[in-house]
């Protein structure tokens, strides 16, 4: 496997988006996202392998010519795409989804969701759905826009985004705008259809009376395991 390194410098290396050598997968940087990832290529023992690197333009394209594979060739994408950006939460069972480009703007990555019965959830945001790449708040269960944003590198334990509500099922809306200047706004929720209801606002208030059955939420200290921490 190999990647490519301008001037040598770790923070300005070119690699693909997913290890391999496939022609769908995009070339990433020179930048310094790459997690350890890079091209992989297999072939009999002895055999040739011509490696080919172009940068016109911003525009980086790699060629690799062998026997086995034939020629490939793999080109950088420009512009806001040439990462992706993934969020998991306990909304989504910590699964990696892709965040949606808002196309106007072209700096902010969008999420919709729905809380679950508790109204209290958890989530971070990873580049290319690395886990070494993450974003996430500066303490504990912060609410989005009120914490600095550390990232992307590894996430510290417990160091997660945390959303409430007063409404099951309420309906929100996660902006990621890595660019922001004000390094609290780099994530913030909006909520679509309101945040709170009558009869949640009177179930909430029942369950604080009666302690032994409030159920997760605003009551609870510590975050969910995250599954890859576990």
């Amino acid at each position: 496997w190999f990647r490519f390194s301008r001037d040598g410098a770790s923070n300005q290396e070119i690699y693909p988006a997913r290890p391999g050598s496939s022609e769908e997968v995009p070339v990433c940087g020179p930048d310094s996202l790459c997690d350890s990832r890079g091209w992989r290529v297999t072939g009999k023992s002895g055999e040739l392998l011509t490696v080919r690197v172009q940068v016109v333009d911003a525009h980086v394209t790699v060629t690799l010519i062998s026997p086995s594979l034939g020629t490939r060739v793999m080109h950088s994408v420009e512009g806001p795409k040439h990462h992706s950006y993934h969020i998991a939460g306990s909304f989504n069972d910590f699964r990696y989804e892709e965040m949606t480009l808002d196309e106007e703007s072209l700096a902010t990555f969008r999420y919709r969701g729905k809380t679950g019965d508790s109204g209290y959830e958890h989530f971070y945001i990873a580049t290319d759905a690395l886990p070494n790449l993450s974003y996430y708040p500066e303490a504990n269960s912060m609410y989005p826009g009120t914490s600095i944003v550390r990232g992307p590198g590894p996430m510290a334990e417990g160091k997660l985004f945390a959303i409430s509500c007063l409404k099951a099922g309420a309906e929100f809306e996660i902006e990621f705008d890595r660019h922001s200047q004000d390094k609290r706004k780099i994530v913030t929720v909006k909520w679509l259809d309101g945040r709170v209801d009558g009869p949640s606002m009177k179930e909430a208030f029942h369950n604080f009376r009666n302690m032994a059955i409030i159920p997760p939420g605003l009551m609870v200290d510590e975050p969910p395991d995250v599954p890859w921490q576990s």
